[in-house]
């Protein structure tokens, strides 16, 4: 399959698999939250936003793994492959069990109110309960993340999606029909994460034997293998996994010791759309940069030149549609889906959708610079906005709630990164030479290289 198909079947499944986990976020979990009621989906929200901590343990290791995949395999160099292949994977198992272990520790360990506040003294018993059971279905589906990444690296992005949204839809389903019989946190856990597990080790079941020079051989141990990856995955999480966690996780858990769990509730709707739109941004960046560095390996500058301004566009019409549907109708839907309990002001979403402007902006412009082999040169723009948003964020959600806390966030992505890596870019496409007849949307990135290396 070329190049531009592999990209255009990985935005249809995307979308296809972002719309069942949407499914799962816009129907199933209100549903919870009017089963549950405000306080106790404020629980299950707070160990959501704890246990999510874990993802970050991986330190890169998937879009590492991706990375390289893609490098090899427009080689044709199946040793190289393996080694990646089983190298990532002896380092996400080993890392995501340890820190499992660690984190799990102090949940038993620690008093659940020094943790998380006095408020939350009274769900101390069901909160460490929900803490452990999330912690070990994540650590597991963090280990089936493995085989979505190396998917990727073989331009396969589509397949992964494929398992994913089967998970989600099938998820969804158990959550909308099983949560009036157990409307537990520990059955709501369970029924978002198994499935999604089932599905991925489905998937590995695939890829094993579609390439089976994978595990057939075990690869001998390397330095210099484990040194690429770490390093790659170093980067990769200082700009992606460090992000997620303070710009979500860390404000999640302040907005929880500073509000208590019912705004931490409210948070965790927006932490829904914020994901919701990630995700769409995801759905053709994601594609884009492993699609690039195959282009780049195939000196094909133009179309990388083309599909860079095609992303910008793509960026741009979502965000209107983002911010007509946040501002104008966010405030009269979310009370409808989630409750009369969540009725939020206007103002909140707005400050939202600043945050959301500048966030896709970032990650576009950071997708461009991975894809053109510059992933190192991000990494210092993402961290210094990154320091800011936590120093504007936190002193806007002490000073004058959750409001202030996005603005403070949007105004440290403004500060550094949004122009940094503009001009990063700018600088980048003035080198590409070369044209491409890369037609417009929705045949998005549809284009028949020149030359095709193959993918092993």
């Amino acid at each position: 399959m070329n190049r531009g198909n592999t990209i255009k079947f990985a935005v249809y499944t995307a979308i296809a698999s972002k719309a069942s986990s949407s499914i799962l976020q816009l129907i199933a979990l209100p549903l919870a939250a009017r089963v549950l009621g405000r306080e106790e989906f404020g629980i299950y929200s707070t160990v959501s936003l704890t246990i999510y901590m874990l993802t970050m343990l991986q330190f890169g290791m998937g879009p590492s793994l991706t990375r390289s995949i893609a490098e090899a395999s427009a080689k044709n160099k199946r040793s190289r492959e393996r080694h990646y292949y089983q190298h990532s994977g002896l380092i996400i198992v080993s890392l995501a069990a340890l820190f499992s272990l660690i984190l799990g520790s102090i949940f038993l360990t620690v008093p659940i109110e020094t943790l998380f506040g006095s408020e939350y003294e009274k769900w101390a018993d069901e909160l460490r309960t929900a803490l452990l059971i999330g912690l070990g279905l994540l650590g597991i589906e963090i280990m089936m993340w493995h085989t979505d990444s190396t998917r990727q690296g073989y331009l396969e992005a589509h397949l992964a999606n494929g398992f994913a949204c089967i998970g989600n839809i099938l998820g969804a389903v158990i959550i909308i029909f099983g949560l009036h019989f157990f409307p537990s946190i520990p059955f709501l856990l369970l029924a978002t994460f198994l499935p999604n597990i089932l599905a991925r080790l489905i998937n590995t079941h695939f890829l094993w034997r579609k390439r089976p020079y994978l595990v057939a051989k075990r690869a001998r141990f390397s330095w210099a293998t484990f040194k690429k990856l770490w390093v790659d995955g170093m980067s990769f999480s200082a700009t992606t996994d460090l992000v997620f966690l303070v710009e979500i996780t860390v404000c999640g858990l302040l907005v929880a010791r500073t509000l208590g769990p019912g705004e931490v509730a409210v948070y965790q709707v927006f932490v829904t759309i914020t994901a919701i739109f990630r995700r769409i941004i995801e759905t053709v960046g994601g594609p884009f940069w492993t699609a690039s560095i195959n282009a780049k390996e195939s000196s094909d500058g133009g179309w990388v030149k083309t599909a860079a301004l095609r992303l910008f566009g793509f960026y741009g019409v979502i965000i209107i549609l983002m911010g007509i549907g946040m501002i104008g109708l966010g405030p009269l839907l979310v009370p409808l889906v989630y409750g009369s309990e969540f009725a939020i002001d206007r103002s909140l979403f707005a400050a939202q959708m600043c945050f959301l402007t500048l966030l896709g902006w970032r990650d576009v412009n950071r997708y461009i610079l991975i894809g053109s082999g510059m992933l190192s040169d991000t990494v210092a723009p993402i961290v210094q906005g990154l320091v800011a948003s936590v120093v504007l964020g936190i002193s806007g959600l002490c000073l004058a709630g959750m409001e202030w806390m996005y603005l403070g966030l949007a105004t440290g992505i403004l500060i550094f990164p949004a122009w940094k890596l503009a001009l990063m870019v700018l600088a980048n496409l003035k080198q590409l030479s070369g044209e491409s007849d890369a037609p417009l949307l929705p045949k998005l990135f549809h284009r028949q290289p020149k030359s095709e290396s193959p993918t092993g």
